[in-house]
């Protein structure tokens, strides 16, 4: 557990690592807004909830005295530490300002997609079963609530955190009530789930670049996202993301001259190896595919099937 000294007021919490729901370990991240009345941006997943706690006393704040914490995305590694700070008012981003209140209803369908895939996999790689993610499963879908009592953020609201001012800009990508947090004082977006590295884990691929672009357009000086180091090069960052996920769009449709693949002789390509751990190339599938997907839409690629015995060939 470490902390990173940035632009004041703001303070940034790296907590340990634990089992993301991308099958591999992570860091999350967890920003303290200082002031008369501190704020959170994001509060961990929940198996973080006590190292959160000692790291915010380590700078003589109790969570006691936290007013507010913002949330701007449903994933459970920014929104599953909510409980551990009860006095506090939580602002969600809610684009009908009624999701995600019955958050384990939400967070049960993800998990039933997730192993619709998984058993999929199983039925084709016989190296695996479902006991395989027994306990994995409950930190990567953990149950939370089904009252999440939250003060409602869509976009082009402001919220008050510490003595900063944010606006909520929608940026739904990586999921349906996914946003970025801009201060514009400071120049800094705290940009949530944006992957900085590699394929993001994304339902629509079109809505994730859509969001990126958004991001870019603010033309910030930091970018502080959920997980990874905080960049202070943050256009460059927002250039190189851009141009890696456009780069992928330009090129699969090269990768599949030799013939029609499915999403599973993509990711075999792609990795070079079987992991260790079902989830790791479960997470692969689902950041190929829409991607893929993205490229049917568009008359870029033919695809025929469904699942993952669906098969994409180049026009």
């Amino acid at each position: 557990m470490t902390m990173t000294e940035l632009p004041h007021p703001i303070a940034r919490i790296e907590l340990d690592r634990f089992a993301a729901v991308d099958g591999g370990p992570r860091t999350c991240n967890v920003f303290v807004i200082l002031g008369d009345r501190p704020a959170l941006i994001g509060c961990g997943h929940p198996a973080n909830t006590a190292q959160l706690v000692r790291a915010l006393r380590a700078i003589d704040v109790r969570p006691s005295e936290i007013d507010r914490v913002i949330v701007n995305s449903w994933s459970p590694s920014v929104i599953g530490g909510h409980a551990a700070f009860p006095q506090a008012d939580i602002f969600v981003t809610s684009p009908d300002l009624v999701q995600p209140r019955a958050w384990n209803g939400w967070n049960d369908a993800r998990r039933a997609s997730f192993l619709g895939v998984a058993d999929e996999v199983f039925e084709r790689v016989d190296v695996w079963q479902r006991a395989d993610l027994a306990g994995w499963l409950e930190l990567a879908f953990p149950k939370l609530t089904n009252h999440l009592d939250f003060v409602p953020l869509r976009a082009g609201h402001t919220v008050a955190a510490g003595d900063l001012t944010l606006e909520v800009i929608a940026a739904p990508g990586p999921n349906a009530g996914h946003s970025l947090l801009w201060c514009a004082e400071l120049q800094c977006c705290f940009a949530g789930d944006l992957e900085l590295d590699g394929l993001p884990l994304t339902e629509s691929a079109r809505e994730y670049m859509v969001s990126l672009e958004r991001a870019m357009e603010l033309e910030p000086t930091w970018l502080m996202t959920s997980h990874g180091e905080p960049s202070v090069r943050a256009r460059w960052t927002l250039k190189r993301l851009i141009r890696f996920c456009a780069n992928y769009l330009s090129n699969a449709p090269a990768m599949l001259l030799g013939g029609s693949k499915s999403v599973l002789d993509v990711v075999d390509h792609d990795l070079g190896y079987l992991p260790d751990h079902p989830a790791v190339y479960i997470d692969q599938i689902r950041r190929h595919r829409p991607f893929l997907e993205e490229l049917v839409a568009s008359r870029v690629l033919h695809a025929e099937g469904e699942g993952l015995s669906r098969r994409y060939s180049s026009l």
